[in-house]
């Protein structure tokens, strides 16, 4: 309610830096490319696609930083990483069955 005067005077983006711009265009490609992702794909792989992001971004962030992991993060990295390759040997394994029985017919 104290910027209503500035707000009716200048507008509601008045203060916008570019990194504010920069910030807001990133969210929002990533908010389309969700939206892509869970049309093409399924649920699942948005998990995994979110998990490995968080890995990533957690591995970039020590290696620019610094910073270091707790100790449960290590076993659950693993894990996610194992889930992936899991999951993509699944899909791969119902896709050569499917290959084999469009051949035949």
């Amino acid at each position: 309610m104290n910027d209503r005067e500035a707000v009716l005077a200048d507008g509601f983006f008045q203060g916008y830096s570019s990194l504010v711009w920069l910030t807001l265009t990133v969210n929002s490609c990533g908010g389309l490319i969700i939206a892509v992702v869970v049309k093409y794909a399924d649920n699942i792989m948005k998990g995994f696609a979110t998990s490995i992001a968080i890995i990533a971004s957690t591995v970039f962030s020590g290696l620019i930083f610094g910073t270091g992991v707790g100790p449960i993060f290590v076993p659950g990295a693993l894990l996610v990483i194992g889930s992936v390759i899991i999951y993509g040997k699944e899909d791969m394994r119902e896709r050569k069955r499917k290959q084999i029985l469009d051949s035949k017919a």
